[in-house]
């Protein structure tokens, strides 16, 4: 019950940002495992789309 409650309250918690840095840093960690550029690149369109989208 007390799991179930602290579940809730932390996927309450992640906004959109929250989100979008996680799948940033996870973008990142994939990317520094391979030598491709394409990689790289969706790195980077991660961060000018995360960065456009903040006030």
């Amino acid at each position: 019950m007390l799991a179930s409650a602290l579940a809730s309250l932390l996927i309450r918690a992640l906004t959109a940002d929250v989100v979008a840095q996680i799948l940033l840093r996870l973008a990142k960690y994939l990317a520094g495992r391979t030598d491709t550029t394409l990689d790289d690149e969706i790195v980077q369109i991660l961060e000018e789309a995360i960065a456009k989208s903040k006030p």
